[in-house]
């Protein structure tokens, strides 16, 4: 019952760190590299390259937890 209750938090965790991915991440990218290609200012890449960095580390959060569970880590070398 324990076994089932930490395999269920794991699967929320990644459930929220794809949301975190696909909802924040790779829309301030998207919206960075817009407006970067619109105007050429250097400075609406900052999104981008926050959203970049802030996906590396909700990757290596779900890596975490899927080799927690038993599972293949996704080799974010």
């Amino acid at each position: 019952m324990e076994e089932n209750n930490t395999l269920q938090k794991q699967s929320e965790g990644v459930r929220t760190a794809w949301t975190a991915i696909f909802e924040g991440n790779l829309r301030r990218m998207d919206l960075g590299l817009r407006g970067f290609a619109l105007t050429r200012n250097e400075q609406l890449l900052e999104p981008y390259t926050t959203g970049k960095r802030d996906m590396a580390g909700t990757l290596e959060i779900i890596d975490s937890l899927l080799v927690a569970q038993g599972l293949d880590s996704l080799k974010l070398e």
